[in-house]
C-alpha cells in the first residue's frame, strides 16, 4: 500500500522533509489537510507514500490507512 521499497530506493525520491514536518506538526489536530502544487509535482506522492510510510512507523494499523484507490496514473 505505502512506498514499495523494491520499487523506490531512498535515493530515488526528494523526502520533502518541509513538506513531511508540517503534515506531522498539524496531525491529529482535527482539521482536513490540503495539499497544493502544480501537476506533477508530488502531492500525491507525498500523502501516500512518504506520510503513510511516517504513520506506519508511528504504529498505526495498516488496514487504517485508506489506499490510494482512484488514483490515475497520468504518465
Amino acid at each position: 500500500m505505502c512506498l514499495d521499497t523494491k520499487i523506490f530506493s531512498e535515493m530515488m525520491y526528494f523526502e520533502r522533509k518541509e513538506y513531511l514536518d508540517k503534515l506531522i506538526s498539524a496531525e491529529g489536530n482535527g482539521m482536513i489537510k490540503i495539499i497544493t502544487g502544480i501537476r506533477r509535482c508530488g502531492k500525491s506522492f507525498l500523502l501516500f507514500n512518504i506520510f503513510c510510510k511516517h504513520l506506519l512507523e508511528r504504529g498505526v494499523a495498516e488496514d487504517h490507512i485508506i489506499p490510494q484507490f482512484g488514483i490515475r496514473n497520468s504518465a
